[in-house]
This record gives C-alpha cells, sequence and structure tokens, in this order.
C-alpha cells in the first residue's frame, strides 16, 4: 500500500513539474498573444483567492504561480489535509505563504483579494459562484457548474448581471482551431444551417464527456444566430424536457425554429473514438473538425487566464455575454444527460 501511495505522490509531482515547465516555456507568448507583458513583471501582482481545494486546484495554483504578475493571496477550503496538500505544492512552486480560510465568506471579505480563481469541484460550485458574484470580485472557473433547471435560469442572469468579469475556461480544452475560426467559415459558406458531431472516446467518464459536450456546444452557439436568453429559458420547458428524452445514442437536439423564432441547431454526440474528442461541423459545401481535449491546454490557459488578470486589474462593468452563453452551454449539455442511463452511451 505504501509503495502504491508513493507511486501515486510520484506520478503527481511529475504531471506538476510537467506543467509547470509547459507553463513557463509559453509565458512570453502568451504575454505577447493577450497584450499583456506586464504580467511578466512582479512588481504590482494581481491578489488572487482560490475558492476550492480540490484536485483541478493543482491547475490552478500551477497557473497563476507561473505568472509573475499574479500573487496567490487566498486559499479557502473546509478540508485541513487539502489546505496542507496545496501549501506543499506552492512552496514546491516557490511561492510564499497565503492566507489561508476554512470559510468562504471570510476570503472574500479580504478587502485586498482582486479576484477568484474557482476550480470546479462539487455540487456546491453553483452556490459559491453566486457568492463570488455577489462580493463583486472577477471569477475564473473551469467551466459552469451542474444546477437544476429552475436555479439554471437564476445564474445564467446573475452571471449575465454580473458587476465584474465571470469568466470560464472552455477555450483551454479546444484546439487548435476556435470559435471564431468555425463562425468566419460558416460566414464564407453562406449557410444559415450546419449539423454538427461531437465523437467522445469510449472510455471517456462522463465527467469528461460533460466537458468535452460543453466546449463544444459553447462553440457552436458562438457561432449560431441562437438566442441564449431564449435558448436557457426554452432548456427547462416541456417541449426541451419530451425533445431531450427522446435523444439518440447521447443526444440528437432539434432545437426549436418557430417558438422563439431561433435557426435550427442539430447537435449529434456519438461515442466511437478511442482518442481525443473531436467536433465535426457540416454543412452542404464542406465541413470542418477541431479537437477537444478533457485536460486543458497549457498555452491556451495561460492566455485565458492573462485576459483574466487584465480584467481582473482593470475592472469596468460588463455585461459578461460569453460567461453566459457557457452557462446557457452547460445547461443544455446538462438538460440532456439527465436523461441518458450509462448504458445508452456506446451501444
Amino acid at each position: 500500500v505504501c509503495r502504491r501511495n508513493r507511486r501515486a505522490e510520484m506520478m503527481q509531482f511529475t504531471r506538476r513539474n510537467f506543467l509547470q515547465s509547459s507553463l513557463a516555456m509559453g509565458l512570453v507568448a502568451a504575454a505577447e498573444a493577450t497584450r499583456s507583458r506586464w504580467l511578466l513583471s512582479s512588481a504590482l501582482p494581481v491578489r488572487i483567492g482560490i475558492a476550492g481545494l480540490g484536485a483541478s486546484a493543482t491547475q490552478h495554483l500551477a497557473l497563476f504561480a507561473a505568472i509573475p504578475g499574479a500573487e496567490i493571496a487566498g486559499l479557502a477550503d473546509s478540508e485541513p489535509t487539502r489546505t496542507a496538500q496545496a501549501l506543499r505544492q506552492l512552496r514546491e512552486l516557490g511561492q510564499g505563504v497565503p492566507a489561508v480560510y476554512r470559510d468562504l465568506d471570510r476570503m472574500l471579505g479580504n478587502p485586498t483579494l482582486q479576484a477568484i480563481s474557482l476550480p470546479n469541484e462539487t455540487a456546491e460550485t453553483g452556490s459559491i459562484l453566486h457568492r463570488v458574484i455577489a462580493a463583486g470580485l472577477p471569477v475564473l472557473s473551469d467551466f459552469p457548474p451542474s444546477v437544476e433547471s429552475p436555479e439554471s435560469v437564476r445564474l445564467y442572469e446573475a452571471v449575465l448581471g454580473a458587476p465584474a468579469p465571470v469568466h470560464f475556461r472552455l477555450a483551454d480544452f479546444t484546439y487548435p482551431t476556435s470559435a471564431s475560426d468555425l463562425m468566419a467559415w460558416l460566414k464564407r459558406s453562406g449557410s444559415k444551417t450546419a449539423e454538427a458531431h461531437l465523437f467522445i472516446p469510449r472510455m471517456a467518464t462522463m465527467q469528461e464527456l460533460r466537458v468535452a459536450a460543453i466546449a463544444a456546444t459553447d462553440a457552436l452557439l458562438a457561432a449560431s444566430s441562437l438566442s441564449p436568453d431564449r435558448l436557457i429559458r426554452w432548456v427547462g420547458t416541456k417541449d426541451a424536457r419530451s425533445k431531450m428524452s427522446a435523444a439518440g445514442t447521447i443526444g440528437n437536439i432539434a432545437l426549436p425554429q418557430n417558438s422563439f423564432g431561433i435557426s435550427a441547431l442539430r447537435v449529434h454526440l456519438l461515442g466511437v473514438l478511442q482518442q481525443n474528442s473531436k467536433l465535426v461541423v457540416q454543412h452542404r459545401s464542406g465541413s470542418m473538425e477541431f479537437a477537444i481535449s478533457s485536460q486543458p491546454d497549457a498555452d491556451s490557459s495561460l492566455q485565458t487566464a492573462m485576459k483574466f488578470l487584465n480584467c481582473a486589474r482593470r475592472p469596468s462593468r460588463t455585461n459578461n455575454v460569453i460567461g453566459s452563453r457557457a452557462h446557457v452551454a452547460a445547461a443544455v449539455v446538462d438538460h440532456m444527460m439527465n436523461h441518458l442511463s450509462p448504458a445508452r452511451l456506446y451501444r
């Protein structure tokens, strides 16, 4: 048992070292790409609090520790063991000792904090996001939390109307192309509708499937004429439940054209591959595809973090359209997955 535990610790240590070296190599390039060269200096760092210290917090700690213009100033978690592990990781990364909180609200009450990093961990992520938004702090999270349909609309409205930026790291999971490439390609094609297929590895976990499906759906929504506001309100209706409960292998969603006057967009999620997920978008004159990973891409993660830190340093009133669209994508995916049993995923 001790040998197995030691091996697991060594594997985790190796992954951390690899992630940290990847982040260090891409630091200057990311600063150039995001016009954030000021983040290469530690003169005036943005003070960040990490809310929740489960498994994915390792990535958040490594990400901000790699950026000289960021300072991890607070850790909030009710579990002392996880706090100790995070402090050990920060020591290994050559970071100072941040303030430690057992209660999130106490950390949110620290007037010196300028932003919050929120790793996705538990079913409580939705309520935590609500509390961070209410505190008026910019927040960066991996992907939108899973919430029930009535709460989904309230969280969408909270994200959309938040006084500070709400960022999700969905772009980190998609490469080498992006939603902007997809939009440009569809515009050049002149096509008003397109069909999208998301191919998922057979060995993917439900969590990996959810991340890939949300990232893909978010990219499709960005490139479509669908109204996120109308779509989020449709998701909780009887019509939506009827369509999604009749899904195919893992999903064949025909979003309504007439009720809300929005264009049709069909999303198929098929479990057929053994490697990374990929999204294939087709219309009459051609197709485009891009990969979706269950693990964030280091270069994209740095750029996302730097864009977020830029916003946190100079906060201004924002409507959080991109963040609220990501939440709509999550609501669509979660509502569909609620009607699926694991046995139906890869038949």
